[in-house]
């Protein structure tokens, strides 16, 4: 794999299959993988991967709220990182040198803003959950996918 994620089969630095391929690091390089509808497939995986990880930690009743909390802090990520996609391709198509690396520098700092923005509500989940729980969720949370 290469820096910044590229061609690394489709994974970003995170290990996240097709993340490094939407945000224009992938192996098919910026315009294919970010075309092609690769966003309107990202929305289902989305929710399969959020319904797998409740269903994997087995949520209870009691713990609704703070789920509720983590998925909807999830969700937000992706629209950012949906806006942040619409964003670098008009600077690739149309933008100098100079636009291309601020549209770069921009979703970035989105991506930053958005894992940051992600944190406190992870950290709300992770408080209420069992012991048992917490194992599964130091496997499906904080990193690569499980962040979404």
């Amino acid at each position: 794999g290469g820096m910044m994620g590229q061609d690394m089969g489709g994974q970003d630095m995170s290990g996240c299959p097709m993340m490094g391929d939407m945000m224009g690091f992938g192996r098919r390089g910026m315009k294919q993988g970010m075309g092609h509808g690769a966003m309107l497939h990202s929305v289902p995986m989305m929710e399969g991967r959020l319904a797998y990880i409740k269903a994997d930690l087995e949520i209870t009743d009691a713990q609704m709220a703070a789920w509720d909390a983590y998925a909807n802090a999830v969700r937000a990520r992706h629209a950012t990182m949906e806006g942040m996609r619409a964003e670098l391709m008009k600077a690739k198509e149309s933008g100098s040198a100079l636009q291309r690396l601020d549209a770069r520098i921009k979703a970035m700092e989105s991506r930053l803003d958005s894992l940051k923005a992600l944190k406190p509500v992870t950290e709300g989940l992770y408080a209420i959950l069992s012991d048992e729980q917490k194992k599964k969720a130091d496997q499906l949370l904080g990193g690569g996918c499980g962040m979404m």
